[in-house]
């Protein structure tokens, strides 16, 4: 689903412009990566761009995937989508301070920060909002998170002559993730200039984007489960005359509307979650667990309930929950209904004698009806 919201119509023209300006920046950095690699002399057209071999393979690596991510993003900036603006502003600060270090180039310089105010003056002309778990500041800090862990492991992977005990890409990774956690074990670490650089650089950037970023993804989210848990166990901790089902089906979710539509409260018991899914897409309140426990039964308050429907279309499971529920109402000395239901016949004296109060029966009823109707 899109959320819309009507823009002046100058803007629009600023989007497709700005769009088109952040493909051709992709598409000029790639080259700029490339082009070295089949001898051209860009860098003596270029002013020098980067003065350290080693470290010049390290950017051009970047630069190309920061490259092919500007040329995929113009085409949500073209759509105005908002997601991909706040991504491509992210990109534009990193590529703003790849053009700073380890030395000036001025043309990318002046063209990014140029970007970079055209996107914050046209801000509100991207407004269209893409549906997502994650919010605007979580993709946000992933995209960032990402970019520098890109950038610490490919970077120490071609420096990794120059440091002390690493060799491959395991041990890039490793001394990225040790380097943004702050942790610093001591075991490989920078012999020269170079390399001493270059981890200066991945301090600068990566320390505080790493840490910032980890609790800006992972904080609301933790937050906002621990919430619905304690609101869940508020709830049904005072919860009282309220109807229990146990099973979730056609036949159970009529009959839970149809309660509702009453004024009863629903609390819907399940051990398949996937099956609870349809009860909670319906807006009632649902518990995963086995409802022939007494533990399950408990914690759906029971006791303090009106009624409980043993509602499966299993009449083995029905009856393991009849008895379950029997055996708390004769503990806590409860006064809430049992309600089973029983599709095969025979079943339904053996139901009654181990505490149904009422035994529905579909089979039978739809048997009455039909007989009604005809006779």
């Amino acid at each position: 689903m899109l959320v819309y919201v009507k823009v002046k119509k100058p803007n629009r023209y600023a989007v497709k412009i700005i769009s088109w300006l952040i493909v051709i920046e992709g598409l000029s950095n790639i080259l700029m990566a490339v082009l070295p690699q089949f001898n051209f002399p860009i860098e003596a057209l270029l002013f020098n761009y980067v003065s350290f071999f080693e470290l010049q393979k390290i950017t051009n690596v970047m630069v190309v995937f920061i490259g092919m991510a500007f040329m995929i993003l113009g085409r949500g900036l073209f759509k105005h989508q908002r997601s991909s603006m706040r991504i491509t502003f992210v990109l534009l600060l990193f590529t703003l301070f790849n053009s700073v270090f380890p030395s000036l180039f001025l043309p990318t310089f002046i063209y990014t920060l140029i970007m970079l105010l055209l996107l914050f003056i046209f801000r509100k002309a991207f407004y269209v909002k893409t549906p997502s778990s994650l919010g605007p500041h979580q993709w946000v800090a992933l995209t960032a998170v990402l970019l520098v862990m890109v950038y610490g492991v490919v970077g120490t992977y071609y420096l990794r002559a120059q440091y002390h005990g690493l060799n491959d890409w395991l041990d890039a990774l490793y001394y990225s993730l040790v380097t943004y956690t702050t942790i610093g074990y001591g075991d490989i670490y920078p012999v020269t200039q170079n390399a001493k650089i270059f981890t200066c650089s991945m301090i600068i950037m990566g320390v505080s984007t790493f840490l910032g970023a980890l609790t800006i993804v992972f904080g609301p989210m933790f937050e906002k489960r621990l919430k619905g848990v304690f609101n869940m166990v508020s709830r049904l901790n005072n919860m009282e005359g309220h109807v229990i089902i146990f099973g979730v089906n056609a036949m159970s979710l009529h009959t839970a509307k149809l309660l509702a539509k009453k004024g009863e409260k629903i609390v819907f018991l399940d051990h398949d979650p996937a099956m609870l899914n349809d009860a909670e897409n319906e807006g009632f309140k649902v518990i995963v667990g086995a409802a022939s426990k007494e533990d399950t039964l408990l914690k759906a308050q029971l006791p303090e309930a009106n009624a409980i429907v043993c509602g499966s279309i299993s009449d083995a499971d029905n009856l393991l929950v009849l008895m379950a529920a029997n055996a708390v109402r004769i503990k806590n000395k409860g006064a809430f209904r049992i309600i089973v239901r029983i599709d095969e016949p025979e079943h339904i004296p053996f139901a009654q004698a181990i505490g149904a109060d009422e035994v529905i029966s579909p089979s039978m009823l739809m048997g009455d009806c039909i007989t009604k109707d005809l006779v």
